[in-house]
């Protein structure tokens, strides 16, 4: 009886360990995921600020001009 009921809080363990290993990960790959999307848009907003500064110099040049 006794040798059972170790058993059976060894497979309670076993499985509350497993459980929180599963959480830990679904954590980790979700904040990975906000990191690469953050990175991402600021990447774009970077891109889209060069853009808006380099037509407003064509603009500029282009207005100099005439």
């Amino acid at each position: 009886m006794l040798l059972g009921l170790a058993a059976f809080f060894c497979l309670v363990l076993l499985v509350c360990v497993f459980v929180v290993g599963l959480l830990v990960e679904a954590a980790y790959r979700a904040a990975a995921t906000d990191f690469l999307l953050l990175r991402q848009k600021k990447v774009s907003k970077e891109k889209a600020t060069l853009l808006s500064a380099s037509l407003w110099a064509l603009l500029r040049k282009s207005q100099a001009g005439n």
